[in-house]
């Protein structure tokens, strides 16, 4: 059965075949995971090594039909420089690249969009013109970069002007960039956040508040540094400054699996089993965000080295350890069933979710006092409802770190004039194990009781008796 999850995408490197990117065997456990989008690349200096004579690589060409022959789409990446040139971020000679990799893969392949470059900071621009990482005034390399997408948007349009075209230059540039240089973006169709949570649950982001506005000019999430509020202000931006909104991706987004203890990182390593539930947490609030897609930071595991970051992103483990399966694609497939044939964010909840979390109580007595984080102000718990099917689907957690050295909480979802269900059913994404629903009625209210409310989601599926009447219900509601 096909259980292909719209929105759910992967970023893979299958042109790295020699180091365990071969996509004969990866596109499948994609597949059956759930995935629906490929996020890949081919390097201009690889495809271009002579002044204007172009080839792609036979080697690139049998993933690119691989993915596609999986019914796959796949958002294809521009990107990074070409030491032929005198400049080797040279915009026209980068936009003849484009056009070239458009001719030839458009209509031949799945491609669903384009996305051009990745993270200017990271890769080349920053280093290449100077300026501040911010992309603050004054600052060259975000002008050449904005140089650089205005002409490559232009020439695209003109070869395939139906396809979707991506822009990421991170966060907070992207803001300065749609404030100082809107006209580079009139061709774009779409905006992109690699929003990484760093050392955080996925309901909170690095951004937002007095001091991260003082260092990069400009606040792009609130001051509670919501990862729900990132998409919010990253639309409110859209309109004030390019007069329309653009589509929203997160086209890298992920949790590493790797011992921290060593060396250390910005990033912090997770268990498998909080990374697991966390990324299930992420693509949730993602879709509820109203983005187009998240495109899970990576795949495979790059490496071997239990110290090494980017070793340890993926779902399935490294060629050499035969592809293993992580927690985290369990809980990818699980989700990907529950959210099969069609999922449709409900706005407006339905039924309220009601959960008693107190903290343990403390007096004077210093060793009472709770452990706080200034950042971390998320801890509340989280409901969010979808309409899948015939059926509408609620998930339930509880905000913030994964901690499992206390009892979960439980609560209950009251649902005031409810509709009679023909069956209600709860399941623990982590596990996969059903739980226990024995809804009650009070005064024409429907109650679950004992849902879990702790890190793990938890799903729960209503099947109505007369859909239609609850889904007109719903529309009006919105």
């Amino acid at each position: 059965m096909n259980h292909k999850l719209r929105g759910l995408g992967i970023c893979t490197h299958f042109g790295r075949r020699s180091k365990g990117w071969k996509a004969e065997h990866l596109v499948p456990l994609a597949k059956e995971m759930g995935a629906s989008l490929v996020r890949d690349e081919i390097e201009w200096h690889g495809v271009e090594k002579e002044k204007g004579k172009y080839a792609i690589s036979a080697e690139n060409h049998d993933w690119l039909k691989r993915v596609s022959a999986a019914g796959l789409g796949i958002n294809f990446v521009l990107l990074y420089g070409n030491s032929i040139y005198e400049n080797p971020l040279d915009p026209k000679a980068f936009a003849n690249f484009a056009k070239f990799m458009a001719k030839e893969l458009a209509g031949k392949y799945n491609i669903v969009s384009f996305e051009l470059w990745n993270e200017p900071t990271n890769f080349q621009f920053l280093k290449h013109y100077g300026g501040p990482w911010s992309g603050i005034e004054p600052c060259l390399w975000l002008e050449k970069f904005a140089e650089l997408v205005e002409l490559t948007a232009a020439t695209l349009k003109k070869e395939v002007p139906r396809m979707p075209l991506i822009v990421a230059p991170g966060d907070p540039q992207f803001f300065h960039m749609a404030m100082r240089h809107p006209e580079s973006l009139k061709d774009i169709d779409a905006y992109a956040s690699h929003p990484y949570p760093s050392r955080f649950p996925p309901e909170t982001v690095p951004w937002g508040g007095a001091q991260i506005h003082g260092r990069d000019g400009i606040s792009v999430a609130d001051d509670d540094h919501s990862y729900m509020s990132l998409w919010r202000c990253a639309r409110e931006h859209c309109r004030k400054h390019l007069g329309r909104e653009l589509a929203m991706h997160a086209t890298e987004w992920g949790y590493s699996t790797y011992d921290h203890h060593r060396k250390g990182h910005n990033m912090a390593g997770y268990s498998e089993e909080a990374q697991a539930a966390y990324i299930a947490r992420g693509v949730i609030l993602s879709f509820a965000a109203g983005l187009e897609s998240i495109c899970l930071y990576d795949f495979m595991d790059d490496g071997l080295d239990r110290y090494e970051l980017e070793d340890n992103f993926g779902m399935v483990r490294h060629e050499e350890r035969h592809y293993e399966h992580k927690p985290s694609w369990f809980i990818l497939r699980r989700l990907s069933e529950i959210l099969s044939p069609g999922w449709e964010h409900i706005k407006t909840s339905p039924a309220r979710l009601a959960a008693d979390i107190n903290p343990l109580p403390f007096n004077n007595d210093l060793w009472q006092h709770p452990v706080t984080e200034p950042y971390l102000l998320i801890n509340s718990p989280q409901c969010f409802w979808f309409k899948v099917g015939k059926d509408v689907v609620s998930f339930v957690w509880k905000g913030g770190r994964i901690s499992g050295e206390y009892r979960d909480p439980c609560g209950s979802i009251e649902w005031e004039d409810a509709p009679e269900f023909r069956r209600i059913e709860m399941t623990d994404l982590s596990t996969g194990k059903p739980l226990p629903a024995n809804p009650v009625i009070e005064n024409k209210k429907l109650i679950l009781p004992d849902v879990p409310v702790g890190g793990s989601p938890v799903a729960v599926r209503w099947m109505p008796s007369d859909p239609g009447s609850l889904f007109t219900k719903l529309c009006r509601a919105t």
